[in-house]
């Protein structure tokens, strides 16, 4: 598969469900109930993402009242670092949470809030996306300026949700497999 392909397939499937996620989080009716189903990581039909199936009860069942503790933090955010670093120390303390869970549960809460990265964040599925086409990825964030340029029409949260989706497949079309 081709890069190209790759390029195409995104827009037309991966950017539709990205798009339908940060649309159903910017319409929740309130910010509880945003960082409800942000920290028990449902989408529209109450179903866990499965992306984060792996991540046990017990820690999801935890975020939720830690979360709503850090409400009045989470409001006062004006920008997706300040959010993300909120969530990150808000949770960080929560067993089997990580990088992942803490960029989706901040990507979340800032599409209810009409906050969204100015960069694309790294954890381990986009850092071996980023790895695959040669960019640094043993840093927390890249700079769009840094991605390719035919991903630089995507938002960051699509790019970082492009090289999550094909990290694989990039490896595999770059190293000719």
């Amino acid at each position: 598969m081709n890069y190209a392909l790759l390029l195409q397939h995104y827009e037309m499937n991966g950017r539709m469900y990205a798009r339908a996620e940060r649309l159903w989080f910017a319409g929740r009716p309130s910010l509880d109930c945003a960082i409800d189903a942000a920290a028990r990581a449902v989408d529209s039909r109450g179903k866990r993402y499965r992306h984060q199936s792996r991540i046990r009860r017990t820690a999801i069942a935890q975020a939720k009242p830690v979360l709503l503790k850090a409400k009045q933090h989470i409001e006062a955010c004006k920008t997706f670092d300040d959010l993300f670093d909120t969530i990150v120390s808000a949770l960080e303390g929560i067993e089997w949470l990580g990088e992942l869970y803490y960029y989706d549960t901040a990507l979340r809460l800032g599409f209810y809030r009409h906050i969204t990265p100015t960069k694309v964040y790294l954890h381990a599925g986009a850092r071996n996306g980023a790895r695959a086409l040669g960019l640094d990825h043993r840093v927390p964030f890249v700079e769009i300026s840094s991605v390719p340029k035919q991903l630089r029409h995507f938002q960051p949260h699509e790019i970082e949700d492009f090289f999550c989706i094909y990290k694989g497949k990039v490896i595999r079309s770059i190293c000719g497999g």
